[in-house]
Parts: C-alpha cells; structure tokens; sequence
C-alpha cells in the first residue's frame, strides 16, 4: 500500500478557484480549504514571470454608443476589427475639435490604449485630461507616434496587420478627468474625418497588457481579491504561497522617474522586466562623482523592522550596484546596504543582513535589512551606483520597503502605498472526514525564502477543536528551527518536540509529527528530531489549518504538500516521507 493511499488528507496545491483550493483526497469536496485575502498581490507563475493584478478601468470598452461622450462624432458598428471580427467601429467626426471620451477619476501611472486604424483622418489624438494633460499624436497611415507632451512618460504602438494599430499612451497625474481620443490633421490641429476603433483600455502600470473586456463595471484579472496563489518561484511544481500583511511604503515601485536622482537621468520602459513585459527602468550616470543614483522617501517608526527589496538587471553596465536604506542619497545614517556585481552576483561589502538570488537568466532579486532599528523619521531606498564614468547605467524594477522582518513577494505602487492583505485563515470547511483520531500524523512539505528574525512564530499546519482548546501544530520558530506541539484544554502540553537553534536554513523542508497516548515523534527533512513517551493525546480535533488559525500567527511559507493521517505512521515511514 503506498503511503499516500494512507492519508486521510492529500494536498498538493494545483486546482484554485476563487477562495477555494482543492485537496486531492478526499475526492466528495470534504477537504478543499476554504481561502480569503482581501486585495490583490503578486506571485511567480509557471512561465517563471511575476504575475500581479491587471484591470481595465473603462466602462463599455467596446460598447463606444454607451458609458462614452460622443457629441460632434456618429458611430457605426459591424465594422472588420482587427481581431478578425466584426465587432470595431466606424467613429466620424461631423464636428471639429469634438472628441468621443469617457470621464475616469483614476490616478497615478496610467496607460491608455486603442486598437486603431486610418480613415479619412490620418492622424489620432489621445488625451488624458487634467489640469496638467497628458497628449499623444499618433500617425495612422504608418503606425508612428508624430509628437506628445504634458504628462506623458511613454508612447507605443504595436502593428497589428492590416492597417490596425493598438496606440498607447502612459503618463503620471494625481487625479484624471477623462481620456478620450479625437481626429487630427499632422500639424495638431483639429479636422472632420473618420477612423475605425476598437477595444479601449485604461489600466495602471508602465505598459498596455492584454486587453480586457468591461462592460456596466471596470473589471480585473490576475492574482485579485481572494485568488490563491499557486507560487512556482523554486521549482516547476506550485506552492500555495502564505504571507502576512504587508505594505510597500514606496509609492512608485515602477516608475523611477519619480524619484529622486543625483547625477543620473531615468528611462522608462527600456528593457523586459520579471514580468516579461518592457516596463522596467534604467538610470544613467549623467556626471561622474562619488555617489550616483537615484532614492524613495518613507517614514520609520522607530519601533519596525523595515526591509527593502528589488529586481537589479544582470545587464546593467555599472560595475557595482547597491541597494540600501539610508537617511538621504550622499550623506547620513547608513542602515543596511549590500553592494555588488550585476554581472556576477558577487558581493563587494554590506551593512546587515542581505540575500541575492537569481532571478531567470537576467535579473538578480535583491534585499537588504537592518540589525539594529532604525530611527523615526524620513528615510530613503535607494539604487546607486558609486563613482562610474557617465553612460553607466543600472536598469531596475520593482522596489519595495515593508515594516517586517523579512521580505515578502513584490506589491505593485503607482503613485500611493498599497497594502497586501494577510492570507488566513486557510481552513477546511468540513475537516471531521480528515481529522478526530487519537493517533494521527500531520506532514507538511514547505519552501521558506527568509528565516530570520521572522516575529509571532509562523505556523505551518495546525489541528484543534472548535473552542481553540486543544491544538497540535508544527510552527517554524524564529531562532531557525522547526517545532511541533500537541497541547489539551485538560492536561496543557502533552508535547513538545523541538529542533536545535538555526537547523532551518532557506529553501525546501519536509517535516512530521506523528502521535498516539505516550507516543510522540518528529522527523524533519529524513532525520529523526526527537521523540516524547510521557503524554494523552485527544480525538477532540474537528479543524483543520494550513498555517494558523489566529492573524498573530500568520503563514510565510509556501506550502508544497500538507497530508493528514488517521494513524501514527512508523518511524520508518516518517523517516521515508520526509526524505529531501
């Protein structure tokens, strides 16, 4: 028999939906566990690119005689789209210097796309309206961008055959008005004339991504609200991955023209980031001196750990690169940093503790956090480069600073802080078919990226009674080490089983706690921990969490494989499932 056909519980996290994810046994739907999260957030996925929330903000994106002003203009539909269909849209301008637009409150980094294709007017305009706009020119009969201004960051037109364009425009305003788009002749000037339209999109972020369809409400795609994340950062096989709440105090982690620089210019959107998408920044050293580069403002308590964390480009030309949090860019406190070769990964000098990990063949994941705590008041993140002759660049992405003791995946910001919800709890909605035995064995395989002075103990499995009385859970410890503990509402700790101090490192772990009355046993990664013979054990347990079932104990683990069984496995057997 083999020892999975043992197990009252299997999951290896593959099948989600919307806050559910499937065990693989029971078969009836008895223990799928139940799943919130309250925001969106990021992940790996199996092409190996971070994967994060998209969303078109547009009403009727293709519906263009409904949510849109369209006065001066008649539309037509049924037209050839460029998708092949007859879904676009004849758009003729019978009023000059009219425009079809849709009111949008959005703010921060925004990109606005059309799929487009030359009429009787040659030349399109694309607007964000503010007090501060952002314009884009775009010429129809090649597919070029003829000029913009105001607000823009970046322009891009992708050809798309048989004369269809999608045009896009990004730009940074704190509160827009309206986008909209209108016919215009090469010189910028208003005219009567047609073109053909379809498919709008308005979305945050650097770069127009896959279109999505709205209709009566904005809509969203990716890892949103309450969607598991099935996490392939180490392996080609998923980890349900686990984490606290957590914020990026960095209120552009993107857009790195918004910072502030000192003998450096920024470029937006020159090179393929870990998304896979060109949205990734590089800054240039414009003036040799002591230190280059660029820094993000936040504010410390004087009472957090805080953390920064990056993705730096193995292609970057500068020598060194250093990722750090210091008080200003040139003078002050330095409170952690680590300085390194893109090109190698090698590292040159730090201050606290650091990891750099690579990231597909051409990023580099970096962070850095202080020992000691850091003062209150502004502080900076900040990438520099130190005393490189001008044209050296460094090119990055996604930067991050969190109050917490260990960095936790990326979260996208667009011009104000975002906040990450705490995954928990993650529970089996009817756990009495996989638990309630006096003899049981609870296995976790589970992949841990940072250890360190992690706070509140994470958990990583947990069994207990409806009144949170009785519980036996194994909890990954501070002090780098694994533990598993079987308490009773009568009786308190029957065991506790206990690894040495800084056993754990990062990386993938397999570990079990089998009891029975008298009878308790860890192993951890094929190894035998220790053993208690001295205790009761309960067959009150009717819950079931992955991680804790209390916010105080959060999960940060990705979790590979949980399985539950009804019987105390032999040391054989646990010595056998546990094996790396």
């Amino acid at each position: 028999m083999s020892i999975y056909d043992k197990a009252s519980l299997v999951l290896i996290p593959s099948g989600t939906k919307t806050s559910k994810v499937y065990s693989q046994k029971p078969v009836n739907g008895d223990g799928d566990f139940t799943f919130s999260r309250s925001t969106a957030a990021t992940r790996v996925n199996a092409d190996g690119n971070i994967e994060k929330e998209t969303g078109n903000l547009l009403l009727q994106s293709n519906s263009f005689l409904t949510s849109w002003v369209r006065t001066g203009y008649t539309l037509t539909s049924g037209q050839g789209g460029y998708d092949g269909t007859n879904n676009a849209w004849l758009a003729e301008c019978t009023s000059a210097g009219q425009a079809l637009y849709q009111t949008s409150n959005a703010s921060g980094v925004s990109t606005l796309s059309f799929h487009l294709k030359q009429g009787t007017a040659n030349f399109l305009r694309l607007r964000a309206d503010q007090s501060a706009d952002a314009i884009a020119y775009f010429d129809l009969s090649d597919g070029s961008v003829n000029s913009f201004n105001g607000n823009v960051i970046d322009t891009n037109v992708v050809d798309l055959g048989s004369g269809w364009y999608r045009c896009s425009m990004t730009w940074n305003i704190d509160t827009l008005s309206n986008v909209q788009v209108r016919a215009e002749d090469g010189n910028g000037s208003p005219i009567l004339g047609t073109f053909y339209i379809q498919d709008a999109q308005l979305e945050q972020g650097l770069v127009a991504r896959d279109y999505i369809e709205t209709t009566t409400a904005a809509v969203e795609g990716g890892i949103t609200d309450n969607v598991p994340r099935l996490d392939y950062t180490d392996s080609s096989c998923p980890a349900l991955l686990l984490e606290p709440q957590r914020t990026n105090l960095l209120t552009n982690s993107e857009y790195l023209n918004d910072w502030s620089k000192t003998a450096v210019s920024v470029n937006s959107n020159v090179a393929t980031s870990p998304e896979g998408v060109q949205n990734a920044s590089e800054f240039v050293v414009t003036t040799q001196q002591n230190a280059e580069g660029i820094a993000k403002g936040f504010t410390a308590d004087g009472t957090s750990d805080y953390v920064v964390s990056g993705y730096i480009s193995k292609n970057s030309t500068a020598a060194l690169v250093a990722l750090k949090i210091r008080d200003f860019l040139g003078s002050g406190s330095t409170h952690c940093f680590v300085q390194f070769s893109p090109s190698t990964g090698v590292v040159q000098a730090s201050i606290g503790e650091y990891a750099i990990e690579s990231f597909n063949d051409d990023w580099w994941y970096v962070w850095s956090k202080p020992t000691t705590t850091i003062p209150s008041g502004a502080r900076n993140a900040i990438i520099r480069i130190d005393n490189q002759s001008v044209g050296t660049n460094c090119i990055a992405y996604g930067i991050q600073v969190e109050a917490g003791s260990y960095a936790t995946s990326y979260i996208p910001t667009y011009g104000t802080s975002v906040t990450r919800n705490g995954e928990f709890p993650v529970k089996i909605a009817n756990s009495s078919s996989v638990s309630g035995s006096n003899a049981g064995t609870m296995y976790a395989e589970f992949n841990v990226d940072n250890i360190i002075g992690q706070t509140n103990d994470p958990v990583i499995l947990t069994l207990k009674d409806a009144s949170n009385a009785s519980q036996a859970y194994i909890q990954l410890r501070d002090d780098r080490k694994l533990q598993s503990i079987y308490n009773l509402a009568v009786g308190g700790i029957q065991a506790n089983i206990s690894q040495a101090a800084g056993s754990i490192s990062t990386g993938t772990h397999k570990v079990a706690f089998a009891f029975n009355d008298n009878d308790f046993v860890m192993y951890v990664d094929g190894s035998l921990v220790g053993t208690d013979s001295n205790g009761s054990t309960t067959n009150e347990f009717d819950e079931v969490y992955l991680g804790y079932y209390s916010a105080n104990f959060n999960p940060s683990a990705g979790i590979k494989q949980a399985l539950l069984f009804k019987t105390r496995l032999s040391n054989e057997e646990l010595a056998a499932l546990t094996t790396i």
